[in-house]
């Protein structure tokens, strides 16, 4: 129907659009695209409509001007929602476990999935890289000939991947009650007993080892989150006949996880019975001690360490800034609600770090000020003001913040920034070392820009976060539904607003980001990024899904692993 209209009036219309409009009414048919490429007087207004520097651009040609707007559309995710479409890895008719397969990434910065699958007793360890999925290793589960098991959290940390799981004792007369994982859930309850499994996944091509650890003490709770770092975890319990009674744990193991002291200590008693078999390999289980020690914990009867009664138990768990400290969400928080200092465990007489509440008051508005619950910075900046004998630093972090107001009960979700000059010497020594995470110890943040069209999700899943590797990709994943917005977080930091067009920006001069939305045939209960800042991956109850967020990338349903064999410990 445009394309009837005398060129004037087809200029004024493609003139008056916003760029997004603008280009898909450009690529509807070939006159439309013809006039809109070579409209020079359309290009420069619609370039002034789009974030980046416009200096010197109308000295360009035409076909420049043209050509720098599809390069600025493409990099701010106009139209993605129409070219962005989710590739489903086969997984070969299982189906992924959404509460207990887990995302992770590496030290650097490569994405690994460990699946566990609804009906089947192991859990894989899987690559995702370039649009693939590469099956590294597969982790049975130990004491299948006892019983059944059912995985229930997964996590992967440097040294290992952890398994938490539920074991229930076959009711058989002729079982062998005396063997120590038998013999522990059959003095449990009926919902059977809770063990967590370590895999020394470095080392499996050598000296394979599982260890396998018992919770006796918490018979009666069940296991709601679970956290992995290093030697120690921490799990978030929950009594099964008092909901009001609940408490977080922490967990030290000995730290070792050596091939060959785990050669030398299972030979003897049920540890030599309890081998699993894989293949041509035989793994041993090695029955380990964990040394716990209660945090904090609520009951009817009060609350320790800043406990809150009525926000109920620590549904998720995440270890921060190296494993100093524990972040704890409650119920569907977005962010986490309230974090606790852990570097040094206490003995059972020492008092315990409190629980703090993550909540820093920040001027949203020149006669607004909002609580906002602040994320780890995903971005910052680092600068000496000496070159040559570094006296002070100068480090600014950029992070997520999202706030509710108390009274009209609207939510927004900002970027935030926080600053500090340390001198060098406290700076971390030579070479400036970076630690995100220690970025949100700072207070005093200020808006740098507005997420705009952000909906927290009102279900009791929450939502998701992402952010890319580089700061230039924000997704968060709301049931069905994932925003993505494109930034240039170098710009934001550094205030630099002008970037941004004045159609951008607020009534107090930050920009307000406009996000591509993407809807998805599942719920989306984990995100994350890849190494690329175009690839991210999501785990639904549909499978697990790619996105490319670049164009000409077509939706597919893929083969699983690209591995001809599958490795097993």
């Amino acid at each position: 129907m445009l394309g009837i209209l005398p060129t004037e009036v087809i200029q004024l219309v493609l003139r008056t659009c916003d760029t997004p409009t603008f280009l898909q009414a450009a690529f509807s048919c070939r006159a439309l695209l013809e006039i809109a490429s070579s409209s020079r007087d359309v290009l420069l207004h619609q370039l002034s409509q789009t974030p980046g520097w416009n200096d010197g651009i109308s000295e360009r040609s035409t076909r420049e001007l043209f050509q720098l707007i599809l390069e600025r559309a493409h990099a701010e995710l106009f139209g993605a929602e129409f070219y962005i479409k989710p590739k489903i890895f086969d997984l070969e008719g299982k189906r992924i476990d959404t509460r207990a397969s887990s995302l992770h990434a590496t030290s650097s910065h490569h994405l690994q999935a460990l699946l566990a699958y609804h009906g089947h007793e192991f859990v894989d360890l899987c690559g995702v890289q370039d649009g693939n999925l590469n099956l590294r290793k597969r982790m049975p589960l130990p004491g299948k000939q006892y019983g059944e098991t059912e995985i229930l959290q997964t996590s992967l940390s440097p040294n290992g991947a952890w398994v938490l799981h539920r074991f229930k004792p076959f009711v058989d007369k002729d079982l062998d009650t005396k063997h120590p994982w038998v013999k522990q859930a059959l003095s449990c309850n009926a919902q059977g007993s809770f063990f967590l499994a370590w895999y020394d996944v470095n080392n499996w091509d050598q000296v394979p080892c599982i260890r396998l650890y018992g919770f006796v003490e918490q018979n009666g709770y069940e296991p709601l989150a679970f956290a992995a770092d290093g030697s120690k975890f921490a799990i978030s319990w929950q009594h099964l006949q008092r909901p009001n009674d609940h408490q977080v744990v922490l967990y030290s193991t000995d730290g070792r996880h050596n091939p060959q002291d785990a050669v030398s200590g299972w030979v003897s008693g049920y540890e030599a019975a309890a081998g699993v078999f894989s293949g041509a390999k035989r793994v041993p289980v090695i029955e380990s001690v964990c040394q716990p020690c209660i945090i904090n914990e609520a009951s009817i009867y009060g609350c320790t360490n800043g406990m809150d009664l009525e926000k109920g138990p620590v549904r998720r768990l995440a270890f921060n800034d190296r494993g100093h400290q524990l972040l704890y969400h409650h119920g569907s928080q977005t962010l986490y609600g309230s974090f606790q200092s852990i570097q040094i465990l206490p003995s059972p007489s020492e008092p315990r770090a409190t629980m703090r509440a993550n909540a820093d008051i920040v001027r949203f508005q020149e006669s607004l000020s909002l609580s906002f619950s602040i994320g780890i910075p995903f971005f910052g900046t680092h600068e000496s003001t000496d070159p040559f004998l570094r006296n002070v630093c100068h480090w600014q972090y950029l992070s997520i913040g999202i706030a509710t107001h108390r009274v009209q009960h609207w939510t927004v979700a900002c970027l935030l920034k926080s600053e500090s000059r340390p001198s060098s010497i406290r700076c971390g020594g030579a070479g400036h070392p970076w630690n995100l995470e220690r970025g949100r110890r700072l207070e005093h943040w200020h808006v740098m820009a507005q997420l705009g069209g952000f909906q927290e999700a009102t279900t009791s899943h929450g939502s998701v976060i992402a952010t890319s590797r580089r700061g230039t990709r924000v997704a968060v994943a709301s049931w069905k539904t994932i925003s993505i917005w494109a930034l240039e977080p170098d710009m934001l930091i550094e205030e630099e607003f002008s970037y941004y067009p004045e159609s951008w920006q607020s009534s107090d001069s930050y920009p307000v980001l406009r996000p591509a939305i993407i809807q998805l045939e599942g719920v989306c209960s984990q995100l994350m990024f890849t190494k690329k800042e175009d690839e991210l991956v999501a785990i639904t109850d549909r499978g697990l899904v790619y996105f490319h967020l670049w164009p000409s990338h077509a939706g597919m349903v893929t083969g699983g692993s690209d591995s001809d064999t599958t490795e097993e410990l």
